[in-house]
């Protein structure tokens, strides 16, 4: 029975449950299908546990040791300065959990390290590899190939991590050409998309959604979730919003999520006049979201980058057509307008898409249909066919 180490920052912790919770799934649902033993090394830097030091404060409080579903999550702690420490963050991460992971393989060896997002867990998990003598297979998530690669700094760490690699999973085929600039060698990426949850999300009823909730049916319903950054183009979303409701269509748009945008936002709102349609609901976990998938009439992403937004096969699962910018992995999710619209990432352009979309009789059932057969049992056996080639070198 093979024995392997996942390695990533990204992991469900006491703290934040849903952190990394797509790692989890796929890495759970292996587990259970190979019958094989893994044990997680989920490391965060050191913080202090002093109030003046939010947002970082929480990482004091992420106990060294959790057990779930029966395996071991481990917490070492590193030492890192937020941004200043960027360009050697990866080596950071192993001279902080070296000593405590060779400790783990002497107890009992590991045959194979999973390490998820290139830079920078990715780079530790390549030096332990070293270190321990062990195979290596990364996977490539979104910002860590469509952001990171653009800094000069930290670009030739990538390209040294991928070739060192024993194979590269990617979650979506526009990661995975992104990748090929710089590690040439198609057949060792292999392209394997996230999956969903079907206990989690599947389609209800819309009505019995919102009156659950209680959301008004007399509007139409907008939501996007993600955490409130830049990136996600939320206020592209409430500008599209804004110039929807000043042409008296009714709607109402939500947003779920966190994140140090949320009072530029409200204040953009209030400047646009449009404060009393637009909810912000805070941070709501992963496995309540499906009566507010089901509530809604359709779904927007407006993102400048993703890897494989979940957050667009969590809504159709749901049977939530979707609005989404051409970014990455979207256009490989929203295969035809059956499913949803894309669009170009200017407030205008989305504007028109959900307006479209408000028109459109959508056939939700079909919609639920397209993307809830790819479960994380799915995703599971594609992976083992990875590991299983890699082991048996």
């Amino acid at each position: 029975m093979p024995k392997i180490l996942i390695l990533t920052s990204l992991f469900p912790n006491t703290k934040k449950p849903d952190l990394g919770i797509f790692i989890q799934k796929r890495m759970f649902a292996y587990a259970r299908k190979k019958a094989c033993k893994i044990e997680v090394v989920a490391p965060v830097p050191y913080c202090p546990d002093l109030k003046f030091l939010r947002p970082y404060q929480y990482y004091s409080q992420v106990p060294f040791h959790e057990t779930m579903d029966g395996i071991n999550v481990y917490h070492p702690r590193y030492f890192m300065i937020p941004k200043a420490s960027m360009t050697i963050h990866g080596k950071l991460i192993y001279w902080g959990i070296k000593n405590f992971v060779q400790e783990l393989h002497k107890k009992s060896a590991f045959d194979l390290i999973d390490g998820h997002f290139i830079y920078p867990d990715c780079q530790a998990g390549i030096l332990l590899g070293e270190l321990l003598h062990l195979p290596v297979v990364v996977s490539a998530r979104g910002s860590d190939i469509n952001q990171y690669m653009s800094y000069s700094t930290i670009k030739p760490q990538i390209s040294e991590i991928l070739t060192k690699s024993s194979h590269i999973i990617s979650v979506c085929e526009a990661l995975k050409q992104m990748m090929l600039e710089i590690c040439p060698d198609e057949k060792k990426i292999t392209v394997i998309p996230n999956g969903i949850d079907k206990k989690y999300f599947h389609q209800i009823n819309k009505k019995t959604a919102r009156l659950k909730l209680g959301i008004n049916n007399d509007k139409h319903i907008l939501l996007s979730i993600g955490a409130l950054i830049p990136r996600k183009g939320h206020d592209l979303t409430i500008k599209a919003a804004a110039q929807l409701i000043k042409s008296k269509t009714p709607l109402q748009f939500y947003i779920i999520g966190s994140g140090p945008e949320e009072q530029r936002l409200k204040k953009l709102a209030e400047h646009l006049k449009i404060q009393s349609d637009i909810f912000f609901m805070g941070q709501i976990p992963n496995d309540q979201l499906i009566d507010w998938y089901n509530a809604a009439d359709l779904f927007c992403l407006s993102s400048d980058k993703e890897g494989w937004p979940n957050v667009l096969t969590e809504s159709l699962a749901c049977g939530t057509p979707v609005i989404a910018t051409k970014v990455f992995g979207a256009p490989e999710i929203v295969k035809n307008e059956s499913m949803g619209i894309l669009v170009e990432r200017r407030y205008e352009d989305i504007a028109g898409g959900i307006a479209k979309g408000l028109a459109n009789n959508w056939n939700r059932s079909a919609i639920s249909q397209e993307v809830s057969s790819r479960t994380w049992d799915v995703v599971a056996e594609e992976c083992s066919l990875v590991f299983d080639e890699v082991l048996a070198r």
